[in-house]
């Protein structure tokens, strides 16, 4: 998806920055935390920029973001 993703939306696109919050998620619950934690800040920061602060896909995120941060696992 990521790969798909990078080829065919603009990097400013908002299901861009959904879907690296996902695979950061997902590096974080397979113990790749660090990496995991690096890319849902770095997907955040976009989908605050882009398509917003209040967005739902940036508050996802930034529910992504926390549940690494605090230790527990989100699968949203």
């Amino acid at each position: 998806a990521r790969a798909g993703a990078e080829a065919s939306l603009p990097e400013d696109h908002p299901d861009r920055g959904s879907i690296e919050s996902l695979l950061g998620s997902a590096l974080v619950q397979t113990g790749r935390r660090e990496e995991g934690v690096r890319l849902l800040r770095t997907s955040l920061a976009q989908l605050q920029n882009k398509p917003g602060p209040d967005a739902v896909e940036t508050r996802e995120a930034r529910d992504r973001l926390r549940s690494a941060l605090s230790g527990r696992v989100s699968g949203e």
